[in-house]
């Protein structure tokens, strides 16, 4: 469900601003932190956004303004989504930047960040609508000229950030097919397969991995993951008429070329968008079931 951001019930207790010496404080308020909570945050329009959410059922989104802001600080300084996460929580030049007053005031987990970005491409590929480059482009042009900031994020824009959180967003979903087959297969079948592969499925394993390797490499071989899954069961009847296996062997296929050497992922252009977006419901779409509030505006 949408609620938009209010600032002004975020105040707690230990206000870190209130206890830094004044010097620091003012290195805070001039520096790239409040130049980006003037210029950026407070002019996100989570107007553009409410679309994307139920306008009444479901518990209330963490809010837009501050996940947006985070895309922005990830690309901009170049950050993991590890990384990325430890200066929200830690770091108070983000928290000031985001327009927070203490340590702990909110917490965020991987997993929103990862639904963000999936209701977001989801919402773009059902409306053509993208809220993201509405807001991205002129503020983060101007954040950079104000912050006289001299890196390579002028270089950047919101097209090649929605084209990293759509590589994100296809290595999750590669990620929870192959958690699902391992999880129906009883014992001894699953200790059939090799530790390498499960290894993917253990939550800091995967985070090590999303941090240290190109995600190209990373859709690759998960994709080599799959498909030895799919040729090391293909003659287990059994097996073989689980709909785990059947969603293995569509994304397979759907996802994937075949060179001379191996399989490697498709380009995101290359990618249908009548392939599966979601094991847990093959044929949704946010219309359908996770963006009720906009039935019927874009038909």
């Amino acid at each position: 469900m949408f609620e938009p951001f209010d600032e002004e019930n975020q105040v707690g207790f230990g206000d870190f601003d209130f206890n830094l010496p004044d010097n620091l404080k003012e290195q805070l308020n001039k520096g790239w932190p409040g130049k980006f909570y003037e210029h950026v945050f407070t002019e996100i329009d989570e107007s553009k956004f409410a679309a994307m959410y139920d306008s009444q059922y479901g518990r209330p989104n963490f809010p837009v303004k501050i996940l947006v802001s985070l895309e922005i600080m990830k690309h901009q300084f170049d950050l993991s989504d590890k990384e990325l996460l430890e200066r929200f929580h830690f770091d108070a030049r983000y928290i000031k930047a985001l327009g927070l007053n203490e340590v702990g005031q909110l917490t965020l987990g991987e997993r929103t960040l990862y639904d963000f970005r999936e209701r977001l491409l989801d919402y773009i590929k059902e409306t053509g609508h993208d809220p993201l480059t509405e807001v991205f482009d002129d503020l983060v042009a101007n954040f950079i000229e104000v912050a006289d900031l001299d890196t390579d994020i002028q270089r950047m824009d919101s097209t090649m950030v929605r084209a990293n959180i759509k590589h994100l967003s296809r290595i999750q979903l590669m990620r929870k097919v192959l958690d699902n087959l391992v999880k129906e297969l009883p014992e001894h079948k699953r200790n059939q397969i090799h530790k390498n592969i499960l290894k993917t499925l253990d939550d800091d394993g995967f985070r090590n991995y999303l941090n240290n390797f190109d995600k190209e490499e990373i859709r690759d071989s998960l994709l080599g993951k799959l498909n030895s899954l799919k040729l090391l069961f293909k003659n287990d009847k059994e097996i073989n008429e689980t709909k785990a296996y059947q969603q293995l062997c569509r994304l397979v296929k759907e996802q994937s070329i075949e060179t001379t050497k191996q399989l490697k992922a498709k380009d995101d252009k290359d990618v249908k968008s009548s392939s599966m977006q979601n094991p847990y419901d093959e044929d949704a779409t946010y219309r359908k079931k996770r963006f009720k509030s906009t039935k019927g505006l874009f038909s």
